[in-house]
């Protein structure tokens, strides 16, 4: 899997892929290892660190999860 996208972690614990009707192929596509997640460009094979970008956590954006 890392071999065929740039920039993914060795540990991908799963993807996912969400309707989005602005998209060519109608849909956004994420993959997630521990609590970081990346958003994948498929045309390009790019995963692009969200978490970087933006500071935002699988946990804090997609669980809702409250800050200790």
């Amino acid at each position: 899997m890392t071999t065929y996208w740039r920039g993914l972690p060795k540990v991908i614990h799963s993807t996912i892929s969400l309707p989005n009707h602005n998209k060519p192929d109608g849909y956004d596509y994420y993959a997630f290892s521990y609590n970081r997640y990346y958003s994948l460009d498929v045309g390009k094979r790019i995963a692009r660190p969200v978490t970087a970008l933006t500071g935002k956590t699988v946990s804090k954006d997609w669980y809702n999860c409250p800050t200790k």
